[in-house]
């Protein structure tokens, strides 16, 4: 349970500032998914290589006692989005929940409230914000609903760029396609996270490139930017390049899996960008940056 339930200790909070600015600070959201409590190096791993997020470490404060609301994607998000637990939002499992097919037993069950669907009417953070004068962007991983009509652009968010009703990706690799399939009782559900892209592009850096991009056609408004990855979830795809180095690396004392790894460091890369890319229009001294994993990782690989 251990690995399941510690996953906080890798939040960073961070102002980055040398001194007191008047306007409102700009706040910068990076969520990684399924990052075990164990897969940085400033949290003692000697295999994956993450010197940004090391570096973003030391300039600000760790939360190393801090618990995760749920064990699982889309219970932990919705905490994550409206500051409630998820039992009183009756969303307590992965989106979409089977139901009743999981309850079927030799003992008569009352089945629970739950609902596939963050409802409208719960205030976001960026619902918040936006009354408040921000302007926001959604990148990345939603999976807080299963209708199209509950994306981020209708939970308060000005932009939305591969945000929707899944919880992982098709593929790393343009193009992004994917099919899944509930039970063998429900027909296939096939998605494409981005509909557009080059070949060869990998999301983890795509959704970083849109990411810089907000923030550079917004510097002049406070902004709310929640770049919220799907790595390090499966599928475990990473640049052959990067996996190459690990697999020449000798193994650490708990982890050595080359592809996740590699996963690690495409994140790592992102937040330094971020970072850059702060400096570079002049906000470093006035935003609030804020990393962590939504559940903690997957017990096999990390």
């Amino acid at each position: 349970m251990k690995n399941l339930f510690l996953f906080f200790q890798f939040i960073f909070f961070v102002t980055v500032c040398n001194g007191i600015e008047h306007s409102k600070p700009n706040i910068v959201f990076i969520l990684i998914d399924d990052l075990g409590w164990t897969d940085l190096g400033c949290y003692g791993s000697d295999f994956y290589e993450t010197p940004n997020i090391d570096k973003l470490s030391q300039q600000g404060m760790r939360f190393t006692d801090a618990y995760s609301t749920s064990c699982v994607c889309s219970p932990s998000r919705v905490s994550i989005l409206t500051g409630k637990y998820p039992g009183r939002l009756h969303i307590t499992h992965a989106i979409p929940i089977q139901g009743a097919e999981r309850l079927k037993g030799p003992l008569p069950v009352i089945e629970a409230i739950y609902k596939k669907n963050l409802p409208l009417e719960e205030v976001t953070v960026a619902e918040a914000l936006k009354s408040n004068g921000y302007v926001s962007a959604f990148m990345g991983k939603w999976h807080v609903c299963w209708d199209k009509k509950f994306y981020p652009k209708s939970q308060g968010f000005d932009f939305n760029v591969g945000g929707n009703n899944m919880g992982n990706p098709g593929n790393y690799f343009y193009p992004y396609n994917g099919s899944w399939r509930m039970t063998k009782k429900h027909p296939v559900t096939r998605w494409n996270t981005l509909p557009d892209g080059d070949p060869g592009e990998y999301l983890t850096d795509r959704l970083t490139d849109e990411a810089l991009d907000f923030m550079n056609k917004h510097k002049e408004r406070p902004f709310f930017l929640c770049l919220s990855h799907y790595a390090v979830h499966t599928p475990l795809q990473a640049h052959e390049k990067i996996v190459d180095k690990y697999k020449k690396k000798l193994p650490g004392k708990r982890h050595n899996n080359s592809v996740y790894a590699a996963m690690i460091e495409s994140v790592d890369k992102s937040v330094g960008r971020v970072i850059r890319k702060l400096k570079a229009i002049g906000k470093a001294n006035n935003t609030v940056v804020i990393f962590t994993s939504d559940n903690g990782g997957h017990g096999r690989i990390t």
